[in-house]
């Protein structure tokens, strides 16, 4: 059941002029792109994304290429990187991951683990993974790179929390990809008239069309159609409490 209503959480709302959960560049994309030297498309050995990937040839000369990822600044994403397998791979792929820290540098075994993503960590903002021939021992090999947003954790004040650890930001604009009831019920800690549930049809929400006010303990609902804007906004400076809501979609 929570499985379920985490992925109807996810796809049944999106916060106005945020970027995917997931973003991938294969080989073939425009945000892929040959920096240096010279790569060869092939579809040599199965287990690629899209139509091939490409190798340096085990050129001695060097080679570069790059994917370019438009993740959110500020935000943890999980990058993570494609090949295809074989005992003529290099033992010490280095992928550059450029981002909100620095740049952090990965090796991998190319003769193991193709045909799927494998994890080069979880980075703040990460805009660039660059992967060249220095240093390796065989033939190097380009796929797809993606990069996964990573689930926030903890609780901390300001924020809405689900209790599947989804965070829905107070004071953020969301649009309704569905008809749907949006659900409220704080932890109790709260005193006064605590937070407002804004619903209108457009994004500025000048034209409201309903407004809930959630006391101390208390729950309230909200429905909302499809194609409407709604917004969680906090009546009260400096509260501790934890308010948890939800948006269940129904036909």
């Amino acid at each position: 059941m929570k499985k379920l209503f985490f992925t109807l959480l996810l796809f049944s709302i999106s916060p106005l002029n945020s970027l995917a959960q997931t973003i991938t560049v294969d080989n073939g994309d425009s945000n892929f792109s040959i920096t240096e030297g010279t790569w060869v498309p092939s579809t040599a050995i199965n287990g690629f994304l899209g139509s091939n990937y490409v190798h340096n040839g085990d050129n001695t000369s060097f080679s570069q290429v790059q994917w370019q990822l438009n993740t959110s600044s500020g935000d943890e994403y999980e990058v993570l990187a494609r090949w295809t397998s074989h005992g003529n791979r290099t033992s010490s792929a280095t992928y550059a991951i450029t981002h909100a820290n620095g740049i952090s540098t990965v090796n991998v075994d190319q003769r193991i683990n193709g045909g799927e993503f494998f994890s080069l960590g979880t980075f703040v903002n990460p805009t660039l993974v660059q992967l060249s021939n220095d240093g390796t021992d065989g033939f190097v090999v380009a796929d797809a790179v993606k990069a996964e947003k990573a689930t926030p954790q903890g609780s901390f004040d300001g924020i809405l929390h689900t209790d599947l650890g989804f965070n829905l930001q107070i004071n953020t604009t969301y649009k309704a990809e569905s008809n749907g009831i949006i659900t409220y019920r704080n932890d109790g800690s709260c005193t006064g008239n605590i937070d407002l549930i804004f619903v209108g049809t457009d994004e500025e929400l000048t034209q409201s069309v309903s407004t809930s006010r959630a006391d101390n303990s208390s729950g309230m609902t909200s429905p909302v159609k499809e194609g409407m804007y709604w917004r969680i906004t906090r009546n009260r400076t400096g509260s501790t409490c934890i308010a948890r809501i939800g948006f269940f979609p129904f036909d």
